[in-house]
């Protein structure tokens, strides 16, 4: 019979018989501990107001007429097929493209079409490309977790360093970072706890309305957990989630709604009671 070898951290931990290497099995012993790998959504409280209302943008990025909105406390998923549109609408929104047309407003103001603008009243962007868009990947842990904050922390603008370690601490403990310290090199970690540093950045400046652009891609399964969880945990604190994904699973098992780009426009939107992996698909590909 056909053996199946499990490695956790470069070393041999079992061996087990293909026939009888459950998945559930399998990730316990990778992870070395059991790992819930369907998460399940639990009930929310009712969502509270509108934040984020979204009509009918148009970007130099190639989005065309898109309107959506989400309210305080809830997750509204952003789905489709790879090209449809939507990192483009999450970079719009942000201000990191510039709009042609439509308006975005936040809590009653008005998006001024900057990041910076976005970030002070209260918008986070968790970018696909973590390495790349979302870290400062030579600079420390706490470097990165202060990053967004800054002006936050020191509104005298004069660094004082024993709060920013201090504050660094508080978040890597909060998060569970996996790091040897706060003055770790944020490259050294794993995609999971780089991902968790890059969340962190924005709880340290405040925001209420979190962008995740593939919050799950390229990390372990116990990681995918925590991510999840720690989603749940927002919402129920009354912040709001935009959550673009390619796995139609999550986006059926996390959010609350969900709309569905083609062709760099929007499709449709279906409602938790409608929200399927073939209704997600349906819309993706519909023609016309």
């Amino acid at each position: 019979m056909t053996a199946s070898p499990c490695l956790r951290d470069g070393k041999h931990v079992a061996t087990l018989p293909a026939g009888d290497a459950t998945p559930d099995d399998l990730v316990t012993l990778m992870v070395g501990r059991k790992v819930d790998m369907s998460y399940h959504r639990g009930e929310r409280p009712e969502p509270g107001e509108c934040l984020l209302d979204v009509e009918a943008i148009s970007a130099t990025n190639g989005i065309r007429g898109v309107t959506l909105k989400v309210h305080a406390g809830e997750i509204v998923g952003l789905s489709g097929l790879v090209g449809s549109g939507r990192t483009e609408v999450a970079r719009a929104i942000f201000g990191a493209d510039k709009l042609t047309g439509g308006r975005v407003r936040f809590d009653g103001q008005t998006l001024r079409g900057s990041p910076n603008h976005a970030r002070q009243l209260g918008l986070g962007l968790i970018p696909e490309s973590r390495k790349q868009q979302g870290l400062a990947l030579l600079r420390t842990v706490c470097d990165n977790l202060l990053l967004a904050g800054l002006g936050r922390l020191f509104p005298s603008r004069l660094y004082r360093p024993a709060i920013g370690h201090a504050e660094g601490r508080r978040r890597i403990n909060q998060l569970r970072i996996a790091t040897p310290g706060p003055r770790t090199p944020a490259q050294s970690l794993s995609g999971g706890n780089q991902q968790k540093i890059v969340i962190g950045k924005w709880l340290v400046a405040g925001t209420r309305l979190f962008i995740f652009d593939e919050p799950t891609r390229g990390i372990d399964v116990g990681a995918k957990e925590e991510i999840f969880r720690l989603i749940d945990e927002l919402v129920r604190q009354g912040c709001a989630v935009l959550m673009i994904s390619s796995e139609l699973g999550e986006v059926v098992r996390v959010c609350d709604r969900a709309y569905v780009m083609k062709d760099r426009k929007l499709a449709g939107e279906l409602p938790r009671d409608q929200l399927s992996e073939a209704n997600l698909l349906r819309l993706a590909m519909q023609h016309g």
